[in-house]
């Protein structure tokens, strides 16, 4: 039986688009370990084995022994894995209220992270902008921040819209 694990990895972190290092972030190994993967140089304990499986939504079975490349391949495998995964039934976490559960979860889970780095750079920005008020306050030269405070009413807007939508796609799940 063939060994597909190394082409595997590299096909799979490929079409998330991820980088090597970026893979090894979410799987807590270094880089060099996943390089050393994909070129079949060397292979990863089972507990590394049971996170790639977990994170790319296949079975270790399918990760070793079936060529994923091919896209039919690949989506029997995931629906195979949901199946019998134990938490197929569970529902997408979000944050730690909001939870979803749909056929296309890469493209919710991608929408999710995106909103929660805006919300991110959101807070960071707001939290400059009180900072520059006070100086500003105890200066009292510059004009007023009203062009920032109207840039943060829209952000804010926009993630109160995209956190209702995700709110409403769990409701219909």
């Amino acid at each position: 039986m063939k060994n597909f694990l190394a082409p595997n990895i590299k096909t799979l972190r490929r079409k998330k688009e991820l980088s090597q290092g970026e893979l090894a972030v979410v799987l807590d190994i270094t880089r060099n370990k996943i390089a050393s993967y994909e070129r079949g140089n060397s292979e990863p304990r089972l507990s590394i084995l049971l996170s790639f499986a977990e994170y790319f939504r296949v079975s270790v079975d399918d990760l070793l022994s079936q060529d994923l490349s091919d896209e039919e391949v690949l989506i029997k495998s995931r629906k195979a894995f949901l199946q019998s995964s134990s938490d197929a039934n569970t529902p997408l976490q979000i944050d730690g209220e909001t939870q979803i559960s749909l056929k296309n979860e890469e493209a919710i889970q991608e929408f999710v992270r995106k909103n929660q780095q805006i919300d991110k750079m959101l807070q960071g920005y707001k939290a400059f902008l009180e900072i520059r008020q006070a100086k500003t306050a105890v200066k009292n030269t510059e004009p007023p921040l009203l062009s920032a405070h109207n840039l943060l009413s829209v952000l804010e807007y926009l993630l109160k819209t995209n956190k209702e939508l995700i709110s409403s796609l769990a409701k219909t799940q």
